[in-house]
């Protein structure tokens, strides 16, 4: 399975291996490292289908392209879903910082819901001082579990 210019089916999974082993060194979120993985799989037939190496990189590129457009689309059609889940005068926590989450509530801001959002940090880096233009205060999940727990103390 070589072409004029010596690669291979194997040589070039190795590249987007280690590339996708780039992309997660600088920003290790899931979604990298998972994204990478779902993109591997999306792609591991297209040598068996294609036995040329240079119609197998035309069908990569074609799936690689399907995939970011799926993944893309992704994102708002789970918040067209879910922000109807979130009811006007909700009290909601979530951890740490999701697009998916931020684009969930902002549907749910866009259809006139007011809502409060309790955001924990396991360690906070100030990077949520701001979701979608509203002024965010965030605590460490210990903090949270203190205050509830004296909440739930009070009420006995």
């Amino acid at each position: 399975k070589r072409d004029q210019i010596g690669e291979t089916i194997l040589g070039l999974r190795e590249n987007l291996t280690q590339t996708i082993g780039c992309l997660e060194e600088a920003d290790s979120s899931v979604a990298v490292s998972s994204g990478g993985k779902l993109f591997l799989r999306f792609i591991s037939l297209t040598s068996l289908e294609h036995p040329d190496l240079s119609q197998c990189k035309k069908a990569m590129v074609e799936r690689g392209e399907l995939f970011l457009k799926k993944i893309s689309l992704s994102r708002s059609k789970v918040a067209k879903l879910c922000h109807t889940f979130i009811k006007d005068g909700a009290k909601i926590l979530t951890h740490s910082s999701s697009r998916v989450v931020l684009r969930v509530l902002a549907s749910a801001a866009a259809d006139k819901k007011r809502f409060i959002v309790y955001v924990t940090e396991s360690q906070p880096d100030c990077k949520l001082q701001h979701i979608m233009g509203y002024p965010v205060l965030t605590t460490s999940l210990s903090t949270l579990w203190q205050k509830a727990s004296h909440l739930s103390d009070s009420s006995l």
